[in-house]
């Protein structure tokens, strides 16, 4: 029962997209023939030459490797967040914050930038045709219609992409398969997969201009919660989309080679530059051919756009949803479905980055879109390096960990990418075109975003630990548990003084609580409270000086309110929890602290539901039924039973053995457990349970012998609400807390 606050839980995004829609997505982010037309040219003059088809290969591969580990991260975790939340569950989430921020100043700077890059293009082919507009106003219609469909239903965006995206991918599939019916086998000349002789300068300049041209293929992770059956469909279409742009890069830089000559592709592509492609389309398909590629390149170019927009509005919702950034980012819209405000953010960032440089007369391209080009490309090929390594701190101590898919491959991804940082920054100078000292210096800011990061995320341990706990946490039921980063404890913790009460503490259960208490450091003073104060003593000693043994009468409230009076969190261990749940409950409340509980009973699990508004109105925390059992069993009856198409018996069990305590050294078992109480009562009353849509107190329980597999037997204590038949059984909806006990033989 959570006090009403900016943290309470988001529900995540809803959608329905397939592996194509996601694959167009991602493909338009990398902007397959923007590429061919600007980046190709640059890699032949600057990097390998002839040997650029190879480099892309040598990409692809690299790419590969990271990506199934990022697929195996993806099966797991289903998240907005894509490489954020990744980075929590693999590495923490002081990590996962500053890399988010890094993922912010990286999406913003290319979305930035592709503002520019459309609006200066438009302006100059319209220009030539007579349109003689401003640039500005053609940043306008982008960034308008950009807000638009981002502020819509993501299928909206995925509709219009796979238009733009298909028509991009025909153009270059005509182009190639023209000049290969006209070259020939001379359109795939060796040369151009053999790199050995390029130098070394070369080569490297040659793997980061490849690398540049997969930007966006993480994507996919991004939209796995408005995906259909995202454990499948976020792979798929990683894997899709890597083997799709690595083909057609690797494809038309091979034929331009052939078409050029391998000893001519350097010179040719220094004095035609972003002419090249456009200028060998004219020369085998036609000027017509050449016009209609220079539009799609500008709907290529504004393709990319609405994909960066559409993934930085993502980053910013989960960033958002988790208390990173304002809560108001993390609001889904309630018609549309999707990530509105943070939408509205990215806009609002779009009009005042690009109207200051249109208002202080500055060429867009030579100032904006060369300078946040390099800015956004090192950002996130750094973030991709951190997720490999990140997918190697998930799997590492996981019983389903691989040694290929979850080891060697990412660990291979991840160094081939560090590599590529290296090579960036080393050339960045080359990679943006300009000399310019303050554009060439940017790298630093990314190193700044990071430690602002850092400082966040120590600001929200220190004074609201409950926030940073839940940071990379919000996931959809597709994801599987994950538990926090072992270092996530000792920060938590390490600057909070959290005292923590447990009532029955030295109890069986509750001397479990404390030692687990004092394991995960969750407290730095732990109280053990219970009626026996030897025992306790002998608890809190086993601890040491953190803990400390009090003497509590849990039938006396003013015992328990001054008992708890100093104390931030009680812990309840005590039962039955149908005498003592709601009375230690009500003493927490009482004395202002939060409350957590082990209470397997119903008639106190419906009693403390009513303490449910004056939780929320007093700001406390109330969790309870933590473990409860058959209430938990229950439920996952419930879910395996919506995994079948038909369901003729369904048992849930609960043995008997347990209300036996197992003995210790220095706490011999004492009379019978809260447990064979607890037994007892439910067997003699009425069980509160949930049949025809509604709640309903079903006779006691009595004993009927069913038949299990394995010629096995067992006792079935069935409730007397079905008059005997296994009527109730076949519905395959478990009554909630029906007590079942089942012995084997």
């Amino acid at each position: 029962m959570p006090h009403p606050s900016p943290s309470a839980p988001v529900s995540p995004m809803r959608g329905n997209l397939t592996v194509p829609r996601i694959v167009f997505l991602v493909i338009a982010a990398a902007s397959p023939l923007a590429a061919m037309v600007a980046t190709l040219p640059l890699a032949f003059t600057l990097g390998a030459g002839s040997a650029t088809p190879a480099m892309y290969l040598v990409a692809g591969t690299i790419l590969l490797c990271f990506s199934v580990g990022y697929a195996a991260m993806s099966r797991r975790i289903v998240s907005a967040g894509g490489l954020y939340t990744y980075i929590a569950a693999g590495l923490g989430r002081t990590p996962a914050v500053a890399a988010g921020f890094v993922a912010l100043l990286a999406y913003n700077a290319l979305a930035v930038m592709l503002v520019a890059t459309f609006s200066y293009f438009t302006h100059l082919v319209l220009d030539a045709a007579g349109i003689g507009l401003p640039w500005p106003a053609y940043a306008a219609c982008a960034i308008a219609l950009t807000g638009y469909l981002g502020y819509r239903r993501i299928d909206v965006s995925a509709k219009f992409l796979g238009l733009l995206v298909g028509a991009e991918l025909l153009v270059l599939a005509v182009v190639d398969v023209v000049m290969v019916g006209h070259l020939g086998a001379s359109a795939f000349p060796l040369e151009a997969l053999n790199p050995v002789g390029i130098g070394q300068a070369a080569l490297g300049l040659g793997l980061m201009f490849a690398f540049t041209s997969f930007l966006g293929f993480e994507a996919a992770a991004l939209y796995g919660e408005e995906s259909r059956n995202p454990r499948r469909t976020v792979p798929l279409a990683t894997y899709t989309s890597i083997a799709v742009v690595a083909i057609f890069y690797g494809l038309t830089s091979w034929i331009t080679v052939g078409a050029i000559g391998p000893a001519d592709v350097r010179s040719a592509a220094a004095e035609q530059l972003g002419d090249l492609l456009l200028n060998l389309t004219a020369e085998h398909l036609g000027d017509g051919a050449a016009e209609v590629l220079t539009v799609l390149l500008l709907t290529s170019l504004f393709a990319t756009l609405l994909a960066c927009h559409n993934s930085t509005n993502r980053l910013v919702f989960a960033l958002g949803r988790d208390g990173v950034l304002s809560r108001r980012f993390g609001q889904v819209h309630p018609r549309h479905n999707s990530p509105s405000r943070a939408s509205l953010c990215q806009t609002t960032v779009n009009v005042v980055v690009i109207g200051a440089f249109a208002l202080g007369g500055l060429d867009p391209y030579l100032t904006l879109s060369v300078s946040m080009s390099g800015l956004g490309t090192l950002g996130l090929v750094a973030l991709q390096a951190v997720t490999a390594f990140a997918v190697l701190g998930f799997f590492r101590h996981r019983p389903d960990r691989d040694r290929l898919r979850t080891g060697i491959a990412p660990l291979s991804g991840g160094i081939g990418l560090c590599a590529a940082v290296i090579l960036i920054l080393v050339h960045y100078s080359d990679l943006t075109g300009v000399d310019n000292p303050v554009v060439n210096a940017l790298p630093v800011t990314l190193v700044l975003a990071a430690l602002a990061g850092v400082v966040r995320a120590r600001r929200l341990r220190r004074r609201d630990p409950a926030t940073y706990a839940a940071i990379g946490t919000h996931t959809t039921n597709d994801s599987e548990p994950t538990p926090p980063h072992r270092g996530d404890h000792q920060m938590t913790t390490a600057n909070t003084e959290l005292t923590a009460l447990v009532v029955g503490g030295a109890g069986g259960m509750g001397r479990h609580a404390v030692r687990t208490l004092a394991r995960l450091g969750a407290a730095t003073r732990i109280v053990v409270a219970d009626l026996n104060e030897d025992r306790a003593r002998l608890v809190a000693a086993e601890i040491g000086s953190s803990a400390e043994a009090v003497r509590l009468d849990a039938t006396d409230p003013d015992a328990m309110r001054t008992a708890f009076a100093d104390c931030d969190v009680i812990l309840n261990t005590m039962g039955p929890f149908a005498r003592f749940g709601t009375p230690i409950l009500r003493a927490a409340l009482d004395a202002g602290c939060d409350y957590l509980d082990i209470d397997d009973d119903w008639q106190s699990t419906v009693e403390a539901l009513e303490f449910d508004e004056r939780a929320r109105a007093e700001g406390r925390h109330v969790v309870i039924g933590l473990g409860a059992s058959p209430g938990t069993t229950n439920m996952c009856a419930r879910l395996a039973a919506d995994r079948l198409d038909t369901v003729d018996d369904l048992f849930t069990g609960w043995s008997l053995a347990s209300a036996v305590v197992e003995p210790e050294d220095n706490f011999p078992a004492n009379g019978a457990a809260a447990a064979a109480e607890h037994w007892l009562l439910q067997c003699t009353g009425t069980i509160r349970a949930w049949e025809d849509g509604g709640p309903a107190d079903i006779a006691p329980p009595r004993p009927r012998r069913i038949r299990l597999s394995r010629h096995r037997t067992g006792l079935r204590v069935h409730d007397g609400a079905s008059g005997g038949s296994d009527a109730a059984s076949r519905r395959a909806r478990p009554a909630v807390q029906r007590q079942l006990a089942v012995r084997t033989g």
